[in-house]
């Protein structure tokens, strides 16, 4: 994405694979343009109405690019069995019949927590690798994920570099979020089905602090306790 971005300002970037080659710029331009939403946290507004048997537009995106990145999720949720299509400017979603997958989130170990979340709903198994910086995050996510999930009723644990998870029916859950957006954001997500509490709540902040009101107006009954 910042290889992207530094091009529209006439950057001159290369990414291939590990290595990436920066030219001093000559002809830098001034870009105007709008700040594009992000995928990985319009991932759980997604999942939210997945589990609960809705559909869901998502507009202010930018248009997925070739490599793997946030934006893969699109095609990863659609692997598990989603309608996900990229069309008309906007992420659609609809429920479908989920399934199990492999997958390796190595160059975009975010979607990790997103991809656990659905997999929660999910009776077969999936299996995310390349997950070892997770440990590095606002929180050892390797084993917050693996929390949140046995909290909402599914079965986690990690073994040999990979998580493994097998879901089903998600249940009411509850989760001390350490600090952590995302896990938060994936507790939240999970509580639309059949509720749970995320205490510490207020850490989304970091990243999108109306994640809460958005739920709300998703149809989620939200309410701040203590």
């Amino acid at each position: 994405m910042t290889a992207s971005l530094l091009k529209n300002f006439g950057g001159k970037v290369d990414f291939q694979g590990n290595v990436i080659s920066v030219e001093r710029g000559k002809d830098m331009i001034p870009f105007k343009g709008k700040v594009p939403g992000d995928y990985a946290l319009s991932s759980f507004y997604a999942i939210s109405s997945i589990i609960t048997g809705g559909r869901l537009k998502i507009t202010g995106l930018d248009v997925p690019e070739d490599y793997f990145g946030d934006h893969s999720i699109v095609e990863i949720f659609r692997n598990m069995g989603v309608t996900s299509q990229w069309e008309d400017n906007s992420w659609n979603v609809e429920q479908g019949e989920l399934r199990g997958i492999k997958v390796n989130v190595d160059d975009a170990p975010d979607l990790a927590v997103s991809i656990s979340a659905l997999a929660t709903a999910v009776p077969s198994l999936t299996i995310i690798e390349g997950v070892e910086r997770l440990k590095i995050k606002e929180s050892d996510r390797i084993s917050t994920i693996i929390t949140t999930v046995k909290a909402f009723g599914g079965d986690a644990h990690y073994d040999k570099g990979k998580i493994e998870i097998v879901g089903g029916k998600i249940k009411e859950g509850f989760i001390s979020c350490p600090s952590d957006h995302r896990i938060a954001m994936m507790a939240g997500a999970l509580a639309t089905y059949d509720g749970g509490v995320v205490d510490n709540a207020c850490c989304v902040n970091k990243s999108n602090p109306r994640f809460w009101k958005d739920l709300a107006s998703l149809g989620a009954k939200v309410s701040l306790v203590g």
